[in-house]
């Protein structure tokens, strides 16, 4: 039996190079580079930090910086292709844009933004790190790292107050949280003081319709409920007590002396449903046009 190894990784090692004529020749020449998995990086230079990754994640169709590395390699002055080495690296800094009031770009949206595209861990995403996907996203039109943010910061708004979520929701053009904000924010039992809305970012425009729908609603508990045990007319509340939208359960005073309201202490979930659905609706037709201008 022959000695020879055959497909080995170690096989014919000392004939690598020859050819059948005794010549030799470059292997190099012979081989192509894998259309998928010949990995060319790129350097980003963000605040004072360099991220070196692979170029493919951004090559993509219609986005700003796949647009960019399609069309054609930058070069600097010196006629080297930027972010081929880390001392001509692609600075991710406008000048100009900060000028005109555009946020600069941050180290810690970058990095979010690169463990999107590159996820080489499995610690999940903060809440702000998510947000900071999502902007660098939107900005830079990658619509799948977009989808994937917002898809993630779903269940995390939910867990946040509504003017937040609105603010949120106005800037990255997200209809659902738009929507979820606008209702939590008009079925809420007291809304928050004007000045707090406005320091939360609110528009004065979007007040004014939060108050109009507010007022336009039914009480979520109907004013015939909330009578007196012994007079049987409305009950008024004792001085400093509110009621919002259904009745506190309080003693109230009337003509024949202290008494006990027969409005309920918290409406039944059906009835909560029931006005969320009413506060829903009216948000669609007042917010009609806001929302249809989004696509999510």
């Amino acid at each position: 039996m022959s000695n020879a190894k055959v497909g080995g990784i170690n096989g014919d090692r000392d004939r690598e190079g020859q050819r059948s004529d005794g010549g030799t020749t470059n292997s190099k020449e012979q081989c192509k580079r894998d259309e998928l998995y010949y990995l060319e990086s790129v350097v980003f230079k963000v605040e004072d930090t360099l991220f070196r990754v692979p170029k493919k994640g951004f090559c993509v169709k219609d986005t700003v910086i796949g647009d960019m590395f399609l069309s054609s390699s930058p070069r600097n002055e010196h006629g080297v292709i930027e972010g081929s080495t880390d001392e001509f690296p692609i600075v991710l800094e406008n000048n100009e844009l900060r000028k005109m009031g555009v946020e600069p770009i941050k180290k810690a949206d970058f990095q979010a933004f690169l463990r999107v595209m590159y996820p080489f861990t499995q610690t999940p995403l903060t809440y702000e790190e998510w947000v900071g996907a999502l902007h660098l996203s939107s900005m830079w039109f990658y619509t799948e790292i977009r989808n994937r943010a917002i898809a993630s910061l779903n269940i995390l708004v939910a867990l946040r107050d509504a003017c937040s979520n609105i603010v949120l929701a106005k800037k990255y053009g997200v209809r659902k949280w738009l929507i979820d904000g606008y209702t939590n924010l008009v079925v809420q039992l007291k809304l928050p003081i004007l000045d707090d809305l406005c320091a939360a970012g609110i528009d004065p425009m979007t007040l004014a319709r939060i108050y109009y729908i507010r007022n336009a609603l039914p009480p979520l508990i109907s004013a015939s409920v909330h009578s007196c045990t012994r007079c049987g007319q409305r009950c008024l509340a004792t001085a400093g007590a509110e009621i919002p939208h259904h009745c506190r359960n309080l003693f109230y005073h009337c003509s024949e002396g202290t008494a006990y309201c027969t409005g309920k202490l918290n409406p039944s979930d059906t009835e909560k449903a029931t006005y969320r659905k009413s506060a829903l609706l009216k948000i669609m037709e007042v917010f009609a046009f806001e929302l249809t201008q989004l696509e999510v």
